[in-house]
């Protein structure tokens, strides 16, 4: 869980920082109080204030694709007057290639045989198809007939699989 300590301190940043979106002074405020409540047992919170778990969060390499950065803003027409500011600045999103992301999420010790990649199709009592995923799909199950057909016509040399 590198670079936290502790489960604890994981879910602390991720809440915080991904789920609620807490403010740096609500950071500080959650801090103080982890901070009073382990001080009895002569500890300390993991963290003296927002910047310090801000610098933890940027610590966090979990890939070396680069990042790519675009500048962005708005096109359309502005409206008569003073228009809002975020009409009128450019804002900087960063990104890294997604694809090559999830490849190399699945390549990792943790997701091998974690994942079922089998198309499969499910019913529910009443034998209406459920649709829950992309491996309960047609795609998904087209395309591993489709791959079937084509190693078994590779395998036996099949003149009905030519064309």
């Amino acid at each position: 869980m590198e670079p936290f300590n502790s489960r604890v301190e994981f879910d602390f940043a991720y809440y915080h920082f991904v789920k609620a979106q807490t403010s740096a002074a609500l950071i500080n405020k959650a801090l103080d109080i982890w901070a009073a409540t382990v001080a009895e047992f002569g500890r300390d919170s993991p963290w003296a204030n927002a910047n310090e778990l801000y610098a933890t969060i940027d610590a966090i390499q979990c890939s070396d694709i680069p990042w790519k950065v675009y500048k962005i803003h708005y096109q359309g027409p502005l409206p008569p007057g003073t228009p809002p500011k975020w009409m009128t600045q450019t804002y900087k999103l960063c990104t890294r290639d997604s694809r090559l992301l999830l490849h190399q999420q699945l390549e990792t010790a943790h997701f091998k045989d974690a994942i079922d990649l089998s198309p499969y199709r499910q019913y529910d009592s009443d034998w209406q198809r459920i649709w829950s995923n992309l491996m309960s799909a047609d795609w998904a199950w087209k395309q591993a007939v489709s791959d079937r057909i084509n190693a078994i016509c590779y395998m036996t040399n099949a003149k009905y699989c030519e064309g």
